[in-house]
């Protein structure tokens, strides 16, 4: 009898505690593309054996390396905070890489060391968290299909525009060569249709 009084009580408090984490983890993804700034991550070639994975596009990026004053603090795993700029061509690079949250910065994202060099360069990699742009499922096999087809072409320059804000990252659109790639499998997707 007195375990059902609670039970109630306790099912309320269980669904208000999961909308209001989803509801402040929406507001904080919208938050992040309407008041972060924006990057231009230039993307790299993709291993071309990776099979498909799913209703996404899985992205590979250029300028993921820098070179630290002492190699010694890092070790490959390690979590740390990577602080963005551009480079001469407008394109994101890695700028510093700190243990904590830097208070002076917004430009900073959450980032894992891939390596750390032993040859002396003092150079380290870092993997963002941000390699997957999500689309509606019937168009992401379209989608995979240009994207790789873009990085096989040199002459093509991809990047993914990435809104970025203390910590957080998201993807707004991938482009190619300045067009969206949505708005060219819409377009790959239309004439199938009237060639149909």
């Amino acid at each position: 009898m007195i375990l059902s009084k609670f039970i109630l009580p306790l099912f309320l408090v269980m669904c208000f505690a999961q909308w209001f984490v989803t509801g402040r983890m929406v507001f904080q993804h919208e938050d992040v593309l309407k008041t972060g700034t924006a990057f231009s991550f230039k993307t790299a070639p993709i291993d071309p054996n990776d099979p498909f994975r799913g209703k996404y596009v899985y992205l590979n990026y250029d300028f993921t390396e820098l070179v630290a004053d002492s190699i010694q603090l890092w070790h490959q795993g390690d979590k740390v905070f990577v602080t963005i700029k551009k480079n001469n061509e407008g394109f994101a690079i890695p700028d510093k890489i700190h243990k904590e949250a830097p208070v002076s910065e917004i430009n900073y994202v959450l980032a894992t060391i891939n390596f750390v060099s032993n040859d002396g360069s003092k150079k380290m990699g870092i993997l963002y968290p941000f390699d997957r742009f999500y689309v509606e499922e019937f168009v992401a096999p379209m989608a995979e299909k240009v994207y790789v087809e873009s990085q096989i072409d040199s002459t093509n320059t991809s990047f993914a525009l990435v809104k970025i804000k203390k910590g957080q990252a998201v993807i707004e659109d991938v482009f190619i060569n300045d067009t969206s790639i949505i708005q060219i499998v819409k377009e790959r997707m239309n004439k199938e249709v009237i060639n149909k």
